[in-house]
């Protein structure tokens, strides 16, 4: 298969991202819309209000299995035998669980409404699932079966699994992260994160506002931060039903029993977001959704899925944290995006693995996702 002309540009963007990312498997688990298989020669894609998954080779590109399970398919999470897939479908209030091969339908188990992330929890062999309008946590065994059903604070979404037994939970609407120890088959809730507000600003081009839509949460290979891409939303007219909201990524450190923001390293809009482009204006990004770090962990990249972008951060271009300053140069707030991306093809591309983007959108966008990955 050959790419059209039409799409040869995109050829040195995703020779980048292939420099840039690692083919091995992390131990770090997160809630997703498309799944390699372990010697990556298959991609397990979730199509969102296709209502369906699909099996594609990723040699040849060949959707190998389709098949259509529900109304809006949000995330997948796949077992380490690679036996078992369970998709959470978000209309349905149901979760799904499929012969991973084959994809046919083992299990349809109803759950709170509006059911988002999933992920597979290897130690425990069971399931974790966010229930977004009755914020509940439920795990769910081999079977598809709800073994267990966890109050939470309010409209829970991402979710991750650390490799030392700590299940991070976003909260898409208070702007909190919950963190669990699952070191133990039912998850017991440790601390809950309360991400900053930025303070309101008579500038309105100003990033400013409360933290809201966490949905995706990235770990870095070493598992000592969370990068969160959200938004800030303000509501600047006191008499009118307008608001504005920056693209933001706060990033958060996990030391065990210490996990806090590092508030001086949120990324903003204008401030560590701040890429000039011709005629010397700065380059208008929006809707960070999910991200990936390298396997190194020097360089972080993020769909923005509002202006259709990627962006990276090149984290080895950072000075040393304890590094002596002058008294009057105030710290700049950590590591700025280095590049970004444009002309992304297809609309809204949102999940990221380890050897490409996904552009999951209400379109079927398998086309785009297997040209991505044929210029390799």
């Amino acid at each position: 298969m050959k790419l059209n002309s039409k799409y040869k540009p995109i050829k040195q963007l995703f020779l980048l991202i292939v420099v840039l990312m690692s083919q091995s498997v992390f131990a770090i688990e997160k809630s997703s819309s498309m799944l390699f298989n372990s010697d990556k020669t298959q991609i397990i894609s979730a199509n969102f209000d296709a209502g369906s998954v699909s099996l594609l080779n990723r040699e040849n590109g060949d959707i190998e299995k389709e098949v259509t399970i529900g109304r809006d398919i949000r995330r997948i999470a796949l077992t380490q035998d690679e036996q078992l897939l369970l998709a959470t479908d978000y209309l349905n209030d149901q979760v799904v669980l499929l012969d991973a091969k084959t994809l046919a339908t083992k299990q349809v188990t109803q759950v709170p409404s509006r059911p988002f992330g999933v992920v597979f929890d290897v130690n425990n062999q069971q399931f974790y699932v966010t229930s977004f309008e009755r914020d509940k946590l439920l795990v769910i065994d081999r079977k598809g079966e709800v073994t267990q059903v966890l109050a939470t604070a309010s409209t829970p979404r991402g979710l991750a699994l650390t490799d030392d037994g700590r299940l991070l939970v976003t909260h898409a609407l208070s702007g909190e992260v919950s963190i669990y120890d699952v070191t133990n088959s039912t998850p017991q809730l440790i601390k809950v994160v309360q991400l900053v507000d930025t303070p309101a600003h008579k500038e309105k081009t100003t990033p400013q506002g409360k933290p809201r839509l966490l949905d995706n949460i990235v770990i870095s290979p070493d598992g000592q931060q969370a990068w969160l891409p959200h938004v800030l939303w303000s509501f600047g007219h006191d008499f009118q039903f307008q608001s504005t909201v920056f693209p933001t990524v706060s990033i958060l450190d996990l030391e065990p029993g210490n996990e806090h923001e590092i508030v001086d390293e949120r990324k903003q809009l204008f401030k560590q977001i701040n890429i000039i482009e011709s005629g010397n204006r700065i380059r208008i990004v929006s809707n960070p959704h999910d991200g990936v770090f390298t396997e190194d962990g020097k360089k972080v990249i993020f769909t923005l899925a509002g202006s259709e972008d990627l962006m990276v951060f090149d984290l080895s271009r950072q000075g040393k944290k304890n590094k002596k300053r002058h008294r009057r140069k105030k710290f700049q707030g950590g590591v700025k995006a280095t590049q970004i991306f444009r002309n992304v093809p297809g609309d809204n591309p949102r999940a990221f693995w380890s050897l490409g983007v996904s552009c999951m959108y209400k379109m079927r966008c398998h086309w785009i996702l297997l040209n991505l990955i044929l210029v390799q």
